[in-house]
């Protein structure tokens, strides 16, 4: 039996990171999917984006006032 060819540390990196990128990207578009197709109320539930933050600061003030 022939031994295998060996293969080029550059490419074998290069097809690594090629493949972690269409994973991500893949991953992304699918979430992206699913955000456009998700009803408009889920998209403004009022948890999303940064209004947990308003949420937790608003709470602490009415904590500090005890």
């Amino acid at each position: 039996m022939k031994p295998r060819h060996p293969v080029n540390p550059k490419a074998y990196v290069r097809a690594v990171i090629a493949i972690a990128l269409l994973i991500s990207w893949s991953l992304a578009a699918f979430t992206g999917f699913l955000l456009w197709f998700a009803p408009r109320g889920a998209r403004n539930a009022g948890w999303a984006g940064w209004q947990w933050l308003n949420h937790l600061s608003n709470r602490s003030q009415i904590i500090g006032r005890v």
